[in-house]
């Protein structure tokens, strides 16, 4: 699985190759890199492609922090590449800095990340959505409320046009496939046995009795219901 971290390099020079590819891009403070003889100078906004196996040096200067993917090898350019990324985009790279911030260990909310800036970097972009992403960012978040305006700034674009893309690619609303990832959430935990109210505050419902009425309107089901039999013994009908 693709990787996301937070990363700072150290002023003493660094000397390095990988097998994976790496996408790494500067939020503060500058980096320089040497990439097979080519030599970057990695500003707030600007980053590298790095191809597996390509030997680099590096250092870091002032207070840095850079945003780095490690990626499947098929994932990359052939060649070290530059980029720039784009002004209007840099909200997005604080929204990911501050998930990543809060919760660095997180392996799906990662994956969220990865996906979303690979994404951003393909040309099929316009012509897809990043479901897989988006779904793991919701997993990553499902303790608390989740604007559709969140994930349509994980997509760059505006809430309304955000809501056209994703009615047209999943025949849903956002809020409806919101409401979908929550109850199957609910629903995979409650099957192990769960609390009712511990689950509810996993999935982002105010109450117990809140994701009952949900799961009522959408499956005809008490939560109880869903537990294991060894969990209904004694339960009021």
């Amino acid at each position: 699985m693709s990787q996301a971290a937070l990363r700072h390099y150290a002023a003493s020079h660094g000397s390095h190759a990988h097998a994976f590819s790496q996408w790494l891009c500067c939020l503060q403070g500058a980096l320089e890199l040497e990439v097979e003889g080519h030599l970057y100078r990695v500003l707030p906004g600007s980053g590298v492609w790095i191809p597996p196996q390509s030997h680099h040096d590096f250092a870091g200067y002032h207070d840095n922090q850079c945003l780095v993917l490690d990626l499947p090898v098929e994932v990359f350019p052939l060649r070290p590449t530059a980029f720039g990324w784009p002004t209007a985009l840099r909200p997005l790279l604080q929204q990911l800095q501050q998930a990543l911030q809060q919760r660095p260990d997180h392996v799906g909310l990662q994956a969220a990340v990865a996906g979303v800036l690979c994404w951003h970097q393909s040309p099929m972009r316009t012509a897809t959505l990043p479901l897989d992403a988006l779904g793991h960012w919701v997993s990553a978040h499902l303790h608390r409320p989740i604007a559709v305006a969140e994930l349509a700034q994980l997509c760059g674009w505006s809430v309304p046009h955000f809501h056209d893309c994703f009615l047209q690619h999943t025949g849903l609303t956002p809020q409806s496939w919101l409401r979908q990832l929550r109850l199957q959430a609910a629903r995979q935990r409650l099957q192990q046995g769960m609390a009712v109210a511990a689950v509810a505050a996993q999935v982002g419902y105010a109450s117990p009795s809140a994701l009952t009425a949900a799961l009522r309107r959408s499956d005809g089901v008490r939560a109880r219901d869903l537990w294991p039999d060894t969990h209904k013994i004694g339960t009021p009908s």
